[in-house]
């Protein structure tokens, strides 16, 4: 019969810790447990299976509501070592610390309720116990696991050194299946301290610290469950309970040796501040970090710097995103401020966050750029960029991809005044729009709704002569180009080619990688893009597809947009944008030939990256590919003629050997070429050459002051919800651009919007944002919500002309 103490009667609870006060043995086993009844038969089999016999066995239920008992008293059954204890909820520090308190054995061990452990952790741990009597704890390696069991990694625990425990700010001993010599800390009442919800085991293992020496025992003999969280981003909480924790340990009596360690231990503690700062999602992490190195007496950040740009994930190796996380690993504080974030990075940043109509605003922008036929002119977003606390506190900024939509050309001469600032130019956009130089065809860029090609350049050509910019570029190509540019040529340009990181991209492994991604090992596979525009050259691949796809066996790679017509008969997988450079990086390693027959290339990340992957790139003469694939030496660059385009590609097909041979020397080249450290190193230079440069003045400090003072925008993670729904304004907003407005229909949707926006203000959520507004006057990101009821009155208003103008 299996011993239990059921919710009612309470005798039975009685009976149960009765029998258990009475029953001995050398160990006890607890596991501590609540509603975790589809984990818990693991553990409890784990623990039944044991090899040494001599334990008692208790289940402290902490008031479960799922069927935790039935699961315990069915593998309890006919075992009289085993009880099940049951309790009203009272959190796990106080069941862990009944317990303990319960346990009148010589040895007391913890197994949770999902975690497992070795059918040799009791012997190993009692023997290694056993033959060192001054110690009072042992504890073994062990294994991390996901939630299905599998292996994650194997800790290797380090050996006890309390002195070096105290000068990490660390406890070896707190892992699973750590046993305790109960007869020795018997003194011990609280286990586990309930104040303290982050570090309660580091404090009782330092206390127990100072009653006797620890013990490593070096065997896997216990598994810990992780629930796939790492450290939250609000995990800086713990900062307020440490400080309490700490000043009370240091403030008992200590021996000297610990005495010693105290200030080094302290100052491991304050870059353990620093850490989680960084990791939050404080407005002021930045300087809270700064304040704790300053404490821990740690290097702080060589300077603040700032990239900017369009995305994060899409195109991440050149647009700032891996940059910038990079410059952190060199102890530069960089961030990223972008519009679109797909990314989790804490560092990364969203343009105009906070404001409710973002969309909008953009939207509005360019609708009025294409009734003026206007290029990247006339754009508030950028006064959301300039405003961000982010470029306020800068020290240089970096832009990136600008004329998606963010760019405002006429504010560029005053940014660079305000900020030393970098721009690394990814295509022939700054210098295209100059009439005079429509006969150069790599001058040429699509302008998608600018005509007015003199009055757009004449605006982008003083922009650029008033600024103060140093422009980058990552190939000799570009680097030509601006110089022979009439506007371009007297400003700073200087070549940096893009670093690589090869800790991704490597040549993997051929056919297990083709295993992996269920790839016929017997088929020619070719990687491509299928993006549809004609600069791609899709209409060479085009071509390649119906030439060669059923004359070779060929499994054709598609990423990318998903654009390209795939013809009848030819085997072609599509992947869509892969922004996932792991994955990316098997496919370059699966494939024999990359095809990148762009016919306006500046650059041509893919095809340094197909490279470093040992997959041969073909590309196209009169771009920056033939000098950035090195042709003829290494990568392939052919006559812009479709058909000579096929006839290579054909050649290359057949041609395993040299293709092979150009493959692996195509490595070698761009390792040496595009080194990432030697791309941060470069930049890192420029970076504080600007900086020293840049002139001081007194007249743009007193810009920067009083844009910090009145407009600062705080930086934001993600976007603030909008409280007015899009979907009214939207309808506002066709009826307006239309020439037949529904007068009834467009009066109705002004009406629905005000009740809708009296409805806000009489919420208790406007009430809250007043409240809060009133309390912090200056908070802009705040104030806004409280003003939008202004706008959209002018809004109204607007919208009412414009009726009473149609009717007369």
């Amino acid at each position: 019969m299996t011993n239990t103490a059921k919710n009612n009667p309470n005798t039975n609870k009685k009976d149960a810790a009765s029998q258990l006060g009475k029953y001995q043995a050398r160990v006890t086993v607890i596991t501590p447990t609540y509603n975790r009844a589809e984990l818990i038969k693991e553990t409890i089999e784990s623990v039944l299976a044991q090899d040494y016999e001599d334990f008692v066995y208790v289940i402290l239920d902490d008031g479960s509501k799922d069927n935790t008992r039935e699961v315990v008293e069915k593998l309890f059954e006919g075992r009289k070592n085993c009880f099940y204890l049951y309790h009203d909820n009272m959190g796990e520090a106080d069941t862990v610390n009944k317990g303990w308190n319960l346990c009148n054995t010589e040895y007391f061990v913890q197994v949770n309720s999902d975690d497992t452990v070795e059918p040799t952790l009791l012997s190993d741990m009692i023997a290694a116990l056993d033959a060192n009597p001054d110690c009072v704890v042992a504890y073994p390696d062990f294994r991390i696991m996901n939630e299905q069991g599998e292996t994650l990694e194997i800790v290797n625990n380090m050996d006890w050194s309390f002195p070096q425990a105290l000068a990490d700010f660390a406890c070896y001993a707190a892992a699973p299946g750590a046993f305790f010599r109960k007869s020795k800390l018997n003194d011990i009442k609280v286990f586990k301290d309930g104040r303290f919800r982050h570090t309660n085991d580091i404090k009782m293992l330092w206390n127990m610290a100072l009653k006797g020496n620890f013990i490593h025992v070096p065997k896997n003999l216990a598994s810990w469950r992780s629930h796939g969280v790492g450290i939250s981003a609000n995990r800086y909480e713990a900062i307020e309970e440490i400080e309490v924790w700490i000043e009370e340990y240091f403030n008992q009596d200590l021996p000297k040796n610990v005495r010693d360690i105290e200030e080094t231990c302290r100052k491991t503690i304050f870059n353990y501040y620093a850490q989680l700062m960084e990791l939050s999602n404080l407005d002021y992490r930045a300087d809270m970090a700064n304040y704790y190195r300053e404490r821990a007496e740690l290097p702080m950040p060589c300077y603040v710097n700032l990239q900017v740009g369009d995305n994060d994930l899409i195109g991440n190796k050149f647009n700032g995103h891996d940059l910038h996380k990079n410059l952190r690993k060199r102890n530069i504080e960089s961030t990223h401020l972008v519009w679109n974030k797909e990314s989790d990075d804490k560092d990364t940043y969203v343009i105009a966050a906070d404001q409710i109509n973002r969309q909008t605003i953009r939207k509005y922008s360019e609708a009025i750029q294409r009734t003026y036929n206007l290029d990247n002119v006339h754009n508030p977003l950028m006064y959301e960029i300039m405003y961000n606390k982010l470029f306020l506190d800068a020290d240089v900024v970096h832009l990136h991809l600008m004329h998606n939509g963010l760019w405002d050309l006429n504010l560029l001469p005053l940014m660079s005044k305000l900020k030393p600032t970098v721009w690394t130019v990814h295509d022939m956009w700054i210098a295209t729009g100059d009439p005079r130089a429509e006969s150069r065809p790599d001058y040429f860029f699509p302008f998608f709704y600018a005509k007015n090609q003199s009055l757009n350049w004449e605006l982008k050509k003083e922009a650029i002569k008033n600024s103060d910019v140093t422009f980058v570029v990552a190939s000799k190509y570009m680097e030509r180009a601006l110089m022979e540019h009439d506007v371009l040529k007297s400003k700073r340009i200087v070549h940096i080619p893009f670093g690589l990181n090869f800790e991704t991209f490597y040549a993997r492994d051929n056919k297990a990688t083709r295993d992996e991604l269920g790839l016929d090992a017997s088929e020619t596979l070719i990687l491509l893009r299928g993006d549809g525009d004609v600069r791609k050259g899709l209409h060479y691949i085009d071509n390649v597809m119906r030439a060669l796809g059923d004359k070779y066996k060929i499994h054709f790679l598609v990423v990318g947009n998903d654009e390209i017509t795939i013809p009848e008969g030819v085997k072609a997988t599509r992947y869509g944008w892969i922004k996932d450079d792991e994955m990316m990086a098997k496919l370059y390693s699966v494939a024999d030939l990359f095809l990148m027959p762009s016919t306006r290339e500046y650059f041509g990340m893919m095809a340094i990256e197909a490279m470093a992957c040992g997959t041969l790139p073909i590309v196209l003469d009169g771009t920056s590919l033939a000098e950035t694939v090195n042709s003829p030496t290494h990568g392939v660059s052919v006559a812009q003629d479709v058909q000579e385009y096929t006839k290579v590609v054909e050649h290359y097909i057949k041609n395993k050997s040299e293709r092979k041979s150009r493959a692996v020397a195509g490595i070698e080249y761009v390792r040496k070429k595009h080194d990432m450290e030697k791309y941060l190193t470069a930049l890192d230079e420029l970076y504080q050459e600007v900086m020293t440069e840049h002139p001081v003045s007194k007249r743009y400090e007193n810009i920067t002051n009083e844009i910090r003072k009145f407009n600062e925008v705080k930086p934001r993670l993600d976007v603030v919800v909008g409280m007015i729904d899009p979907v009214k304004s939207r309808e506002i907003d066709k009826m307006l651009e239309s020439n037949a407005i529904d007068y009834k229909t467009l009066t109705n949707s002004i009406q629905a919007l005000s009740d809708e926006l009296q409805d806000i203000h009489n919420s208790k959520k406007w009430k809250a944002v007043n409240f809060v507004t009133n309390a912090l006057p200056r908070r802009r990101h705040l104030a806004k919500l409280r003003r939008v009821g202004r706008p959209l009155k002018r809004y109204m208003n607007k919208v009412k002309d414009t009726i009473y103008e149609k009717n007369s």
